[in-house]
C-alpha cells in the first residue's frame, strides 16, 4: 500500500510553537493547524479534539501576546476550547509535549547534579502487518511492568543504584504494520570506574522483559531491548521520549525509502481510506492512555507542578512556564512580564476564520505585520468588515492588572 500525498478539500492548504527539529516557526504551526483540521474531519463530531482550537469558550476570541523582559513572545489565542489529547491533537500535543520535555531536561540535570547518570532503554516487540495497535500496545505494557515487578526487579534496583525513570511511549507505522515501542530514561549510580554496564543492565532486563514476550508468543532477540549511555545532551533526551507529540509532516520519500511514519504523518494521506483508517485505528488504541511515565517521586527532584495534560494544553503559550522563562536567546533578562492583547473577534468573525482554514496564518498576520497592514489582512481575509475594526484594536496592559 504506497500512498500519495492528497488533500481532505482544501484543508491542509491553510502560523505559535517552534518546530523543534527545523527551527521553522512558520512552518510548523501551519502544518500543526492543518493536521488539527484533518483529524478533526477523520475523527468526527464525538471526540474532543474535532472541537478542539473551533469552539468559543465566551463570547469572545483574542489574539495576545506574552512580553517577558525586552523580548516577545508568540502570538497566541485566548478563549477557545481545547482537547488536551497528546495522542489525537497535533496543536495540544506540540504544547504538553515542550512542556514535558522541559520537565524531562530539568530532572536529568539535576540528577546528574547529584552523581546519577542517564541510560536510554528502548523496549521493543516482534510486529507484523496483521497486528492489530491495541493489541501490541496491551502486550508491551504486559512486559514491561511484570519487569518492574518483583523481587528480581528489587536486586537490579540495589545492584544499578536506580534513582527512577521517566518512560515514553512512541508509535510509529510502516511497511510492516504498526511499531510501538518505549524509550526510558533510567537513572543510575556509575560503577567506581564511573562507567555504566549497560550490558548487564541489557541483559537483566532482556531476561524478565524478554520472558514474559515470549510467554505472550512474541519473539525475542538481542534488538528486543537496546540499552545506551546519553552523555550530557539532556535536551535531545528529552525531546527523543516526547517526538511522537511533535513529528508532524513528511520529510522526504519516508515510506518509498521503506521508513515509518508517525501517526500525525500518516494525516498527509488521510484522503486515502486506508490511511484514515489507519489513524482512527490509532485513536481508539491510544485513548485513555498515557503517553509518559514517571517512576514514584522522580519528579520531586526539580520540584515539578503537577499538571494534567489538559491543564497544560488550556494554558496560553505565555502562561506555561518552562526552564528558560526570563531569557532571551539564552541570556536572562529582566523586566515585568507584560500582555499585549492585539486582536478581539467575536464568534461570528471567528467562525469566518475557522471556515477559511486561517487560524495559523491569523496568527503569523498578528507576528509579522503592522496595525495598519493587519487592518488590511483582515478585510481583505473577509474575516473583518472595515466597519467592525474599531472593536478589534489592541492594547498592552501589565500581567494581572
Amino acid at each position: 500500500m504506497t500512498p500519495t500525498p492528497g488533500l481532505l478539500g482544501n484543508i491542509t492548504n491553510g502560523v505559535s510553537a517552534l518546530d523543534p527539529t527545523t527551527g521553522d516557526s512558520d512552518g510548523y504551526a501551519k502544518s500543526k493547524f492543518a493536521n488539527l483540521a484533518i483529524a478533526s474531519e477523520v475523527l468526527g463530531h464525538e471526540w474532543r479534539t474535532h472541537r478542539c482550537m473551533q469552539s468559543v469558550l465566551g463570547g469572545k476570541v483574542s489574539v495576545e501576546r506574552t512580553v517577558h523582559g525586552d523580548g516577545c513572545g508568540k502570538p497566541h489565542y485566548r478563549g477557545l476550547l481545547t482537547c488536551g489529547s497528546v495522542w489525537t491533537c497535533p496543536v495540544c500535543a506540540a504544547k504538553i509535549a515542550a512542556k514535558r520535555a522541559d520537565e524531562i531536561k530539568s530532572v536529568a540535570k539535576n540528577a546528574v547534579a547529584i552523581g546519577y547518570q542517564a541510560v536510554l532503554v528502548t523496549y521493543t516487540l516482534q510486529h507484523t502487518i496483521h497486528d492489530p495497535l491495541d493489541i501490541l500496545l496491551t502486550d508491551l505494557k504486559t512486559a514491561i511492568r511484570y519487569n518492574k515487578s518483583g523481587r528480581a526487579h528489587e536486586r537490579f534496583n540495589s545492584r544499578h543504584g536506580v534513582l527512577g525513570y521517566v518512560r515514553g511511549i512512541e508509535i510509529r507505522y510502516g511497511k510492516n504494520g504498526w511499531h510501538p515501542h518505549a524509550h526510558e530514561l533510567l537513572f543510575v549510580r556509575p560503577g567506581v570506574d564511573g562507567n555504566v554496564d549497560c550490558d548487564d543492565i541489557k541483559r537483566s532486563i532482556n531476561q524478565r522483559y524478554g520472558k514474559k514476550l515470549a510467554d505472550l508468543g512474541y519473539l525475542v532477540n538481542d534488538a528486543t531491548i537496546d540499552v545506551r549511555t546519553t552523555g550530557t545532551d539532556n535536551e535531545t533526551v528529552s525531546q527523543y521520549l516526547t517526538k511522537t507529540a511533535v513529528e508532524l509532516e513528511i520529510t522526504g520519500n519516508e515510506l518509498k525509502s521503506g521508513k515509518s511514519l508517525s501517526p500525525f504523518q500518516l494525516l498527509s494521506f488521510a484522503d486515502q481510506h486506508e490511511y484514515a483508517n489507519l489513524f482512527r485505528e490509532y485513536a481508539h488504541s491510544t485513548k485513555g492512555k498515557m503517553m509518559l511515565t514517571w517512576s514514584r517521586n522522580l519528579r520531586s527532584l526539580s520540584d515539578l507542578d503537577e499538571l494534567t495534560d489538559e491543564e497544560i494544553a488550556a494554558m496560553p503559550d505565555g502562561e506555561i512556564e518552562t526552564e528558560t522563562d526570563g531569557e532571551i536567546d539564552g541570556e536572562v533578562v529582566d523586566g515585568e512580564i507584560e500582555t499585549e492583547l492585539i486582536l478581539v473577534l467575536d464568534r461570528v468573525q471567528w467562525k469566518r476564520v475557522v471556515a477559511a482554514e486561517l487560524r495559523a496564518d491569523l496568527l503569523l498576520a498578528c507576528d509579522r505585520l503592522t496595525a495598519l497592514d493587519l487592518e488590511m489582512w483582515l478585510i481583505h481575509s473577509g474575516i473583518v468588515a472595515a466597519a467592525e475594526m474599531p472593536k478589534c484594536r489592541s492594547r498592552r496592559t501589565r500581567e494581572g492588572s
